[in-house]
């Protein structure tokens, strides 16, 4: 009844609406296993066209619509430091160190932006709703479960153990932390968006079967303050038929606990493993650092070249004291912004969520409806996330929380009067500027991704021609480093090492170092092809800075 009934609506809508229910609902299927990274490029590419579509319908369609919209003081507030903001990152292109890096973040930054304010346009102009936005979150996490359940299945079918190898429940993300905090910002439409009490209640105990499964520390302690949250909510207010909802929830919440205990604790290891903590301080220990030395920032994609110049010793796996294993990110989006964009970018980015939290609480205290309730505390959930991941690289998850937050806009400009004019027509050649930038940025990086995939796969030393030749290919203006921080021209240099090609090999790799200057493996590989050269003068410079960064580093001159 409810899913007829929800494609009756569906027919009637209007173009606009369709669109980004069929957006939504069809992000989550947008991955493809030829790319280093399966689904972060796509999706941008995704976005890009789509809102290349939306604005050229409403340039041709309704351009009379889009001479001026009245918005809130508030809202207006938010634009411009979302404005500012993508300012900030275009601006450190051109300080950034590494380049490539630079523009591709600040290409993703403006596409996220565009189609936030894009989105907040056509509601505020009355050609979208909040319950069409809903109808696609909706969507969105249904497909999103239907994939984690075919990976349980998966799991199930191969004979192994679900818990044990929960980490290849991911869905169609980069991993299961990733999968576990969508389903926590998609978790206001389950709510919202409910048709049936009874499907909302088989959806709802799925939900939480993923949460507890997936293992991930943060997503659970959000979700247990978000239902404990929600708890209080309805015990202080029975009465309200508004709230009354959140009971379901309040019984789930106990289920939840009582599954916790009652299962073997060591079938949930990686709940009380606290080693992955241990790592991120190790890594917002360098990121201070970072702050001192820089503190008007890096350039936006540039953390990842200065994590290694303040040292890895503090590291307690050798995969990192090697180089073996590297960061790109502080795991703390907080940090991570005062890292690139500078004092100015962590003042902007903490001022936009405290006004969103405050329109929020506002609107609640207003109207005390549950849809306001759960996007505040979806967005403190958000909040909890990004001090410990990085949801800000994620394409899906900064749609989330674009979807929130022009559902926050909304809501306050309705209750607290328009006062501010938004005039969208004079900003058409910018935001189709922002499209194309994306789109160019995408079209080389994902050819870029395309043969660094190729390379990889293959070896070195038995196909070092193949190698070379398809890292070539591989790099560009856009493209010059890898998924892992390796400058492309270290896998040229690894190749024709096997080639003995020395002079050649130093070469490529004096150019992979000019980009990652503290990169361990460049370093150490540059010393060792100076010694083969009898250039030991030279080679001693490079181990020396190596040593530096990493002490306990053994090198092997051979």
């Amino acid at each position: 009844m409810w899913v007829s009934k929800f494609y009756s609506e569906l027919k009637n809508s209007s173009f606009l609406k369709i669109s980004y229910f069929g957006f939504l609902a069809t992000l989550p299927l947008v991955y493809t296993e030829e790319l280093m990274d399966p689904a972060l490029l796509p999706r941008q590419v995704y976005l890009s066209l789509f809102l290349l579509g939306v604005w050229l319908f409403l340039i041709f369609k309704k351009r009379n619509e889009l001479t001026t919209i009245l918005v809130s003081k508030l809202s207006y507030i938010l634009v411009i430091i979302n404005s500012l903001l993508v300012i900030l990152a275009i601006v450190s292109i051109f300080y950034a160190h590494l380049k490539s890096e630079s523009i591709f973040v600040s290409s993703k930054i403006g596409i996220t932006y565009l189609f936030s304010i894009t989105t907040y346009f056509l509601i505020s102009m009355g050609l979208l709703k909040q319950s069409d936005l809903t109808k696609g979150v909706y969507a969105f996490l249904l497909v999103s479960l239907t994939y984690g359940i075919y990976d349980v299945f998966n799991l199930w079918q191969n004979n192994l153990s679900i818990l044990s190898n929960s980490a290849f429940i991911k869905a169609t993300y980069a991993n299961k932390n990733l999968f576990a905090s969508i389903l926590i910002l998609c978790f206001f439409a389950l709510f919202v968006h409910h048709k049936n009490k009874i499907v909302t209640g088989l959806l709802l105990v799925v939900f939480i079967f993923f949460i507890i499964l997936l293992q991930s520390k943060i997503v659970v302690f959000v979700f247990f303050m978000i239902s404990f949250l929600m708890a209080f909510v309805y015990f202080k207010n029975r009465g309200s038929a508004n709230i009354r909802a959140t009971k379901a929830l309040v019984l789930f919440f106990f289920i939840s606990v009582i599954c916790i205990i009652g299962f073997n604790s060591s079938s949930f290891e990686n709940l009380s493993n606290t080693h992955t903590l241990v790592l991120r301080l190790a890594a917002w220990k360098n990121s201070f650092s970072m702050i001192n030395e820089f503190p008007f920032g890096v350039g936006s994609g540039n953390w990842q070249v200065y994590f290694t110049k303040y040292g890895v010793s503090h590291f307690d796996i050798d995969s990192v004291k090697k180089g073996v294993m590297t960061f790109q990110r502080p795991h703390n989006d907080f940090i991570w912004v005062w890292c690139e964009l500078g004092i100015q970018g962590l003042v902007l980015y903490l001022t936009f969520f405290t006004l969103l939290l405050y329109m929020l609480v506002k609107v609640f205290n207003a109207t005390k409806t549950l849809s306001s309730y759960l996007l505040a505390i979806s967005t403190v959930g958000y909040m909890l996330i990004a001090f410990f991941d990085f949801p800000l690289e994620r394409m899906e998850h900064q749609l989330l929380l674009a979807v929130i937050t022009v559902m926050a806009m909304n809501n306050y400009d309705r209750l607290y009067g328009k006062t501010k004019p938004l005039i969208p027509l004079k900003a058409i050649p910018i935001f189709l500027m922002l499209i194309g930038f994306s789109l160019v940025v995408c079209c080389y990086r994902l050819k870029g991704e395309y043969y660094t995939r190729a390379f990889i796969l293959m070896s070195k030393k038995t196909n070092p021609d193949r190698v070379i030749e398809n890292a070539e290919k591989s790099k560009s203006l856009f493209y010059d480093v890898d998924f892992a921080s390796l400058p492309i021209d270290f896998h040229i240099a690894k190749a024709l090492a096997f080639k003995n090609k020395p002079l050649e090999t130093k070469e490529k790799l004096e150019k992979a170092y000019q980009l990652m200057p503290y990169n361990i493996k460049v370093l150490n590989n540059l010393g060792k092809v100076h010694v083969k050269l009898n250039e030991n003068s030279q080679a001693s410079i490079y181990f020396e800075k190596l040593l530096k960064i990493s002490p306990s580093f053994k090198i092997e001159e051979k």
